[in-house]
């Protein structure tokens, strides 16, 4: 029985992934969230100009599929004006850079932003 018990100890400590697998995994889904968060910013730039107006992001917001997209990367965009502002930088601002844009929003994740 003891032998049986170190066996399964051993066994089990194997199968278990390590600190460093861990890691990696939660690096792999955070470079994987970002990309998908360019893909998003990417389609609401509807002009193509490197910039996500508000006019633009609220135009996104309507959009079904682009909305499930923000939740799958944990972004909650129900206040719109809001999140917006936050993203933007700063309150009435018209425009975002979307790599800004992408910036910002990564920091959000996660976080509640219709408080």
């Amino acid at each position: 029985n003891i032998l049986t018990g170190i066996f399964v100890e051993n066994a089990l400590k194997h199968c278990r992934p390590d600190a460093e697998e861990m890691e990696l995994e939660r690096q792999l889904k955070k470079c994987a969230e970002l990309r998908e968060l360019e893909l998003i910013a990417e389609a609401m730039d509807l002009d193509g100009s490197g910039n996500i107006n508000r006019e633009e992001f609220l135009a996104a917001a309507q959009n079904e599929e682009l909305v499930a997209r923000f939740v799958d990367v944990g972004l909650d965009i129900r206040n719109t004006a809001m999140f917006f502002d936050t993203v933007g930088g700063s309150v009435g601002e018209e425009a975002v850079l979307v790599e800004n844009f992408v910036l910002q929003a990564s920091h959000l994740q996660g976080v509640a932003s219709n408080s």
